[in-house]
């Protein structure tokens, strides 16, 4: 009965799979430019993406993508004939669950920074990006590669002006004047990464389409490619080796993960081979190389494959945010004590993680990494 239910199984896949779309016009077209992943808009501009093409993806052939729950199905355009369904992939980093920490130091951050942009002012704030996976469990590689994306390596109008790495509130009928200001580079990063955590990446969070790239794609941004330029960004600085995929040795099932593989079970899934790697896809594990349906995810591999128990989903920081109210350009003080020097003042509407506090005073930090105090009267 398993063996008829799998068999059937396939042949729905497949009917799916081999579907046609009916009009390819207007449409983006992929190409394996001699090993380079490239896509052509309509408009006859090219892009070529920083992760490589799938193998299945022949050299002087052209295709289109179309996206089904999680994954990308691509078909091959014949001249006078129907798309042809060719085979389903997607941009390496696009679908590993963000919950789960990089093998990554701020040191390291900030080395891959100066490397991939000499002259980037993210420099030197890779330990606020650590800092941030460690506070809420989110990913620092897919948090500094946001960045990147975002204000062209922290060069943006939005990030020099206002702090603001990653776009935040710069919706696009007034992207500049729409952007939220903040205190610091390291505040902006410490306070999408929680908005993001709650809101995108955690199980009932308002846009909560599943804790990955493409999930997030859904509602953050309106570029449908937005999540695949984040991904090649990070294959950039880690070169994707099937983060996510599920393997067994002599001894039991492992997973391998950003930070490196553990072992979740002794036991081990009759249909898995050893050597070979397999994703989870919804209620079905395929191969890694192929995307070749293996087999149903079935108890109690079940559960032990699910991103509960693979990935800390809590927000479990105690930072505490403030702002400024829009209306008004508050003093920042040298010490607690607004007879001490006025050092500056904050944009309306900043917002800024509480360093310390007296009764009547807040510390924060600007810019430049020193230090000055607020009064709370003038937050909210």
């Amino acid at each position: 009965m398993k063996l008829f239910f799998r068999t059937l199984l396939v042949l729905v896949m497949s009917i799916t799979f081999f579907t046609s779309p009916a009009d390819a016009a207007d449409e983006n077209t992929y190409l394996n430019n001699n090993g380079s992943f490239t896509v052509v808009y309509p408009t006859g501009n090219k892009s070529t993406l920083a992760t490589t093409p799938s193998a299945l993806m022949k050299i002087g052939e052209e295709y289109i993508r179309r996206t089904k729950g999680r994954n990308h199905h691509y078909y091959r355009l014949v001249e006078g004939k129907d798309p042809v369904y060719a085979f389903t992939y997607d941009v390496p980093y696009t679908i590993i669950n963000l919950n789960q920490p990089s093998s990554l130091s701020g040191n390291d951050i900030d080395i891959n920074i100066l490397l991939k942009s000499s002259s980037s002012p993210l420099y030197s704030w890779g330990h606020s990006f650590k800092k941030a996976e460690e506070e809420y469990g989110i990913n620092a590689l897919y948090l500094m590669s946001h960045a990147a994306l975002e204000t062209g390596w922290g060069k943006s109008d939005i990030a020099t002006d206002k702090n603001n790495l990653f776009g935040f509130k710069a919706y696009d009928w007034d992207p500049y004047n729409n952007a939220a200001p903040f205190a610091n580079f390291e505040d902006s990063i410490l306070y999408v990464a929680k908005y993001v955590k709650e809101n995108y990446l955690t199980e009932g969070g308002i846009y909560y389409h599943g804790p990955h790239l493409k999930g997030m794609n859904t509602r953050y941004a309106t570029d449908p490619l937005w999540s695949d330029k984040i991904a090649s960004i990070m294959n950039r600085f880690i070169p994707w080796d099937c983060t996510d995929c599920f393997y067994t040795k002599s001894d039991g099932l492992y997973v391998k993960k950003m930070a490196g593989e553990q072992k979740i079970s002794s036991e081990k899934p009759w249909h898995f081979f050893d050597g070979v790697m397999y994703q989870r896809i919804g209620d079905v594990f395929v191969e890694q190389e192929t995307n070749r349906f293996a087999a149903m995810v079935e108890e109690p591999f079940s559960s032990l494959t699910s991103d509960e128990n693979l990935y800390q989903n809590a927000t479990t920081s105690d930072l505490v945010f403030k702002a400024v109210p829009k209306d008004t350009s508050p003093s920042v003080y040298k010490e607690a004590d607004v007879s001490s020097e006025e050092i500056t003042t904050l944009e309306p509407g900043t917002v800024f993680v509480v360093r310390e506090e007296t009764d009547t005073m807040m510390k924060l930090m600007l810019q430049d990494k020193t230090y000055g105090w607020i009064k709370k009267s003038d937050t909210y």
